[in-house]
């Protein structure tokens, strides 16, 4: 667009709807030299048969078709016959026989103004006018929802496609993950990355906030990690610090994230890993005795300087590594009852499988007989890994 040039607004349009000629002309006379475009119809299929070939702005509508009939039902159900095609486009209802209890029907049934035969022909351009810049303001108001809506879904999947499709490979363990966001995105994270042909990184993470900037943020943080792993290896500690030191250069003061990083030798059975303000996962062994993973440092991209920690744990046959993030044990139930670690741990220890996926299953089982219909308020992810 030129500068200086205003872009010309399209002249408003509406669709006349009345069996009586006579009204249609004195219409058609007070609306056209105000410069609307008009359409006419004289029955209510005409009505919808005129909606399904075009859009108006201002549907004008008599209630009353069949002759002799004072009712307004027709008009009533032409109301719910375009409301079910159109949500919005304006409608103004027209009866010399209106009521209070009629106007309040035909609003109720989407109707947006009611005028009475004879009608005032300033009041009628008051409201016709009005209408028109509602029903504009509506209709753009849609489809910037509709863009929003599709930026979301694009977003969605993006956000899947960064996640792992699939649990790797391991001669000495079993995994089992899953993402799910509270809404369309989220801010969860879980990997499997690389690192050689021994080692694996396991990490799960939550950035704090939701939807698309939590996505963002916790985008930037998986490519954080994602490019350190191999030059970091088994020093977990230079890792949490290159990633803290970049996420405070870069992201929001009021934003971090809490992640659990584990490097995973398979020929050590070890995992060498760094808390960074995560919940801490819980270690599971075959005697039903329980590590909590907590050494570490504080969360990410708050504390410029942070230091960190890291612990070391071994995996023997029969043991299980359970990640996940605050959605798991914070969620709450009808009666504002959070979900909690006790839980969690009775869900995991119950069941007679050391199995990753049926140890999974039964968490998430757990989970959604003591939330019940209560709605999930935060993103929730699970690791499992069990030891072969």
């Amino acid at each position: 667009m030129r500068l200086g040039h205003t872009a010309r607004v399209p002249p408003a349009s509406v669709l006349v709807a009345d069996d009586q000629p006579h009204v249609v002309d004195a219409l058609r006379l007070l609306l056209k030299p105000e410069g609307y475009l008009i359409d006419t119809a004289d029955s209510p299929r005409g009505v919808l048969a005129s909606l399904q070939r075009r859009s108006y702005d201002v549907v004008l509508m008599d209630l009353n078709y069949a002759r002799d009939t004072t009712s307004g039902r027709e008009g009533l159900d032409l109301i719910g016959g375009i409301r079910e095609a159109d949500a919005i486009t304006s409608i103004v209802v027209m009866t010399a026989w209106s009521t209070v209890s009629l106007a309040v029907e035909a609003m109720r049934r989407g109707a947006r103004d009611f005028i009475q035969k004879p009608w005032d022909n300033s009041r009628l351009l008051t409201i016709i006018r009005t209408q028109t810049e509602l029903g504009r303001a509506s209709r753009r108001t849609a489809v910037l929802e509709a863009r929003q809506r599709q930026d979301l879904e694009l977003a969605a999947q993006v956000q899947r496609q960064l996640l792992p499709r699939a649990c790797p490979s391991f001669a000495t363990l079993a995994c089992a993950a899953r993402c799910q966001p509270a809404g369309v995105v989220g801010g969860d994270y879980f990997d499997f990355i690389p690192i050689d042909a021994d080692q694996t990184a396991l990490t799960i993470g939550d950035v704090a906030g939701k939807g698309v900037a939590a996505a963002l943020l916790m985008t930037s943080l998986q490519a954080l990690l994602r490019s350190r792993a191999a030059a970091c290896g088994r020093d977990v500690r230079q890792l949490a610090s290159e990633t803290n030191r970049r996420l405070v250069d870069t992201i929001p003061t009021n934003k971090y994230a809490t992640v659990f990083y584990g490097v995973y030798s398979e020929s050590r059975r070890s995992l060498v890993y760094v808390n960074a303000g995560h919940n801490p996962p819980l270690l599971v062994h075959a005697d039903a005795t329980i590590d909590r993973l907590s050494d570490g440092g504080p969360v990410l991209g708050l504390f410029e300087g942070a230091t960190f920690q890291c612990g070391e744990v071994h995996l023997a046959h029969g043991d299980r590594l359970v990640l996940y993030t605050d959605g798991v044990t914070e969620a709450l139930n009808d009666a504002a009852e959070e979900f909690g670690e006790a839980r969690l741990i009775e869900a995991i220890t119950s069941g007679t499988s050391a199995d990753a996926e049926q140890t999974e299953q039964a968490i998430l089982a757990a989970h959604a007989a003591f939330t019940g219909n209560a709605p999930r308020a935060d993103d929730m992810t699970l690791l499992v890994a069990a030891a072969l």
